[in-house]
């Protein structure tokens, strides 16, 4: 991962340097895009095509380049609406999938300088610390809090105590995979939300599954449509309750 990591550095700091006065265009569907999510993607594609010319890539602004096994799935802002109005949680997400499964991921939030990374075998890392035990495995609503959508408080009824509403659905995984989360309730996102932030989820021991207790099909998400319903992220021992 210290290739994909070092473009991340790169595409960083194209994104820091649009900072607090981005040029925000709006999508068919109203979601925020700036020129740095449009400039982060064509250098990580470029970057993706000259290493690996034989895989496939899937980004958020439009990228669709077809491939055999191996995917890369990437969202070059993801949390675009915080870093369009000057909020720190933001980064730049990278997964590559093998066969539909996702089996190498790294997530940078340039702002904060925090770099979380895992593959199939090694991880999760944050900052080159080694996170394993870190996620939560019994349920306390003391510190930790739930992440959510930022809508979530019109569309469900959540008896958590603490939920947070950080804008980035990468920072909410990785954050369950660091403690700080006891879960994360994520809308019905696409295969750039998920695929960077799994591995690091699944290396330290957290699960997904959709809000009404059905497994999560990773490979139909390939085609870049939202998932069907959203997606509950937890330890296994807690996944059941925050369902």
């Amino acid at each position: 991962m210290l290739e994909v990591r070092s473009w991340l550095k790169e595409a960083g700091q194209i994104a820091l340097n649009c900072f607090n006065q981005p040029q925000v265009d709006f999508k068919h569907d109203n979601s925020p895009v700036t020129q740095a999510d449009r400039d982060i993607e064509s250098l990580l594609v470029e970057r993706i095509k000259t290493a690996y010319p034989d895989h496939g890539i899937l980004a958020e602004e439009g990228t669709n380049v077809k491939g055999g096994e191996y995917v890369w799935a990437l969202d070059p802002i993801d949390g675009t609406r915080a870093f369009s109005v000057g909020l720190p949680f933001w980064g730049i997400a990278i997964g590559l999938l093998h066969q539909s499964q996702p089996v190498a991921g790294a997530y940078y939030m340039p702002y904060l300088n925090e770099m979380y990374w895992a593959t199939e075998a090694d991880g999760p890392y944050f900052n080159n610390r080694l996170l394993r035990g870190a996620i939560a495995t019994e349920w306390d609503d003391r510190l930790m809090f739930l992440a959510v959508p930022s809508n979530a408080h019109q569309i469900y009824n959540i008896g958590f105590s603490r939920t947070r509403a950080l804008g980035s659905a990468v920072a909410h995984l990785v954050y369950v995979a660091r403690g700080a989360a006891i879960g994360a309730l994520l809308r019905r996102v696409s295969l750039w939300d998920l695929a960077a932030g799994l591995p690091i989820l699944w290396r330290a021991g957290g699960a997904i599954r959709y809000l009404s207790g059905a497994l999560v099909d990773i490979g139909i998400l390939l085609d870049g449509k939202p998932a069907p319903e959203p997606i509950v992220a937890a330890h296994p021992n807690l996944i059941e309750r925050l369902m």
